[in-house]
């Protein structure tokens, strides 16, 4: 009976498939690291400088608002898809650097004014939302579609995003809010390749 260590190109064929799966589970732990927890990008622009440099390298957590799931091949088409977010473990606080995908790529903008008042804000964010009328009567009553409206909640999260180069930034003030769906997750560490 053979063994191993009496057939040479046995030993050989068993140290290729040890490499070999030791290979393939390294690329899966990578390719589940990706999806759920951590990936890199490249910064784009001069948006956010001085902070971080145009082709600057990103280390992104996307454990802090849960990690994004939806149909790769619907988007890769360049369809709209529903996007569904695993539960995270933080929340998006003011000055976060955050990394988002384009919410209007293809230029179909839905455009949400802003203006210095917080009223005027919040008015067309909601019509926009609901398809319906706001209106405030001289007591200061909210009603939305003539049915009084005590408190809103929004179907989304939405934030306003800044670039800290406001000049070089296409940012919140030309696109409107950004839905929470399109951010990808925080930067969590900037290196140099």
């Amino acid at each position: 009976m053979a063994t191993l260590e009496k057939i040479p190109w046995l030993r050989w064929v068993d140290r290729v498939l040890n490499v070999l799966c030791a290979l393939i589970g390294c690329v899966v732990v990578y390719l589940l690291l990706s999806v759920f927890c951590f990936c890199t990008f490249k910064i784009p622009s001069e948006s956010m400088m001085p902070g971080l440099l145009p082709g600057d390298q990103v280390v992104v957590n996307k454990m802090v608002l849960g990690p994004r799931l939806f149909n790769l091949r619907q988007a890769a088409k360049r369809r709209r898809v529903p996007v569904y977010r695993l539960p995270g473990f933080g929340e998006v606080r003011r000055n976060d650097v955050l990394v988002f995908h384009d919410p209007y790529p293809y230029g179909s903008v839905n455009r949400i004014r802003m203006d210095r008042r917080n009223a005027a804000i919040y008015r067309e964010l909601i019509e926009w939302e609901q398809q319906g009328s706001l209106r405030v009567d001289s007591a200061g009553v909210v009603f939305l579609d003539d049915k009084l409206l005590e408190g809103y909640r929004f179907g989304h999260d939405y934030y306003f995003m800044a670039g800290d180069n406001a000049p070089a930034s296409h940012d919140s003030r030309f696109w409107g809010l950004l839905p929470g769906e399109f951010i990808v997750g925080k930067v969590w560490l900037t290196f140099l390749l």
